[in-house]
């Protein structure tokens, strides 16, 4: 073992002495997210919400970002974003998407959940919803914000909001007359045929 990595691991029992990390905590390494099982003198274990144990040396800690997501709580504000037709009556789906998050038992109330109208997209009115959680691990902040979703596209359903897809507009300069013809079958399509 070389001489900076003995000074690296004495300096690890000084960094623990501090207790970033905890046992019980989420953290997360680069892209990876996982709650701390075990603190050792050399490295920390963890599992990944995948199920998998990852052992991280600590001199990994030192020299890596790490984000201790429930270091002094284990709330974390989250948030899923929706893009509806334009057209459609944003006062409405502002109140649908409250009802969404509110209807959600996991969601807490204070702070309480916020709605933004965030932009006019391309092909999308577009919208966030903000809200709070106890996040004990990656998967179930996932669950969370399926569960938000779909009771989300439930309330658009039934009150005929249109999630929006991408689309284009095409615009043809052609010298002579475009013949369009729309085909009936298996999937529809456009057929388009310059006259000659």
């Amino acid at each position: 073992m070389g001489l900076t990595e003995r000074v690296s691991h004495l300096l690890n029992y000084d960094l623990f002495d501090l207790s970033p990390i905890r046992i019980g905590d989420v953290i997360q390494i680069d892209q990876t997210v996982g709650v701390v099982e075990d603190i050792g003198g050399r490295c920390i274990r963890m599992r990944t919400y995948q199920g998998i144990q990852m052992f991280v040396p600590n001199s990994a800690l030192l020299h890596n970002k790490v984000t201790n997501w429930t270091y002094s709580t284990d709330k974390i504000l989250t948030e899923i974003k929706v893009g509806v037709a334009y057209g459609s009556p944003t006062d409405t789906v502002v109140k649908l998407m409250k009802q969404a998050v509110t209807d959600i038992p996991e969601i807490h109330s204070d702070p309480s959940p916020v709605v933004l109208f965030t932009d006019f997209g391309d092909s999308t009115l577009n919208f966030a919803a903000a809200f709070w959680i106890s996040m004990k691990d990656q998967m179930e902040v996932e669950i969370i914000q399926s569960n938000v979703r779909l009771r989300l596209d439930e309330l658009f359903r039934e009150n005929q909001i249109v999630v929006s897809f991408q689309q284009r507009d095409v615009h043809l300069d052609a010298p002579r007359p475009i013949d369009v013809r729309v085909l009936q079958g298996p999937t529809t399509s456009v057929a388009v045929k310059v006259a000659e």
